[in-house]
């Protein structure tokens, strides 16, 4: 059944579709993405296998606009045990693209988890890191989906520096009011986060909040600099 919907969004959308769903597996498609033959059977029968698992993905590879292949310097994988930790500290070669997975609804429904509207690009991260609360993913070594990389797509241009800025402030915002992030993880959390804000802001010509959060990574590095 085909559903139409207004345009209000990625995340919008993505939450429009999963309302209507009504499978036991959900799986969030861009236009950018292209599917192996085995993507479906792969993932949902990993999952049936382990059915304490609430989402798994495999290697993504991507193509050009021509859809040929792009070599990677780095093989990029859905995350896997250590999933949240993965995600929180941008683990090397871990990617948060979420047509990668296929989900079990039921973890989604029960939980209450959606694609954040406040949020652009760090809607999946955040949506992966509430999914990670309450269950795990399996990773799965084939490569059997593939990112088409164009000047329009989010992954080659996510927009200006200013506006990545604010979102990824949103988006450790919510992690801490939220309580995502673990009491363990919360002082290296807080360091390189402040860090990379005060960067961020400094590159987007807001030197007020550059100092800010320079002064708030200055902060947390004394309070947990004995834990």
């Amino acid at each position: 059944e085909l559903f139409w919907e207004k345009n209000s969004g990625v995340s919008a959308a993505r939450n429009f579709g999963l309302e209507m769903a009504r499978g036991e597996f959900v799986v969030f498609l861009d236009a950018d993405d292209v599917l192996g033959a085995d993507f479906l059977r792969s993932r949902v029968e990993a999952l049936r296998v382990d059915s304490s698992a609430g989402a798994c993905g495999s290697l993504i590879g991507f193509i050009d606009e021509n859809g040929e292949r792009i070599d990677q310097s780095i093989t990029l994988r859905a995350p896997a045990d250590k999933m949240l930790e993965e995600i929180l500290f941008y683990k090397n070669g871990v990617a948060t693209i979420p047509s990668n997975m296929v989900f079990r609804k039921q973890v989604l429904a029960a939980n209450n988890i959606l694609f954040d509207t406040r949020l652009h690009s760090s809607a999946d991260r955040l949506l992966l890191c509430r999914v990670a609360l309450v269950s795990k993913c399996i990773s799965l070594p084939c490569q059997n989906i593939f990112y088409r990389v164009h000047g329009g797509s989010m992954y080659h241009g996510a927009g200006n520096v200013s506006k990545i800025f604010k979102d990824n402030e949103l988006f450790i915002t919510i992690l801490i009011s939220e309580h995502i992030v673990p009491e363990k993880m919360m002082g290296e959390f807080l360091k390189r986060n402040y860090y990379m804000l005060s960067g961020a802001a400094m590159k987007a010509g807001d030197y007020a909040a550059s100092i800010r959060y320079a002064f708030k990574y200055g902060s947390a590095t004394i309070k947990y600099l004995t834990k």
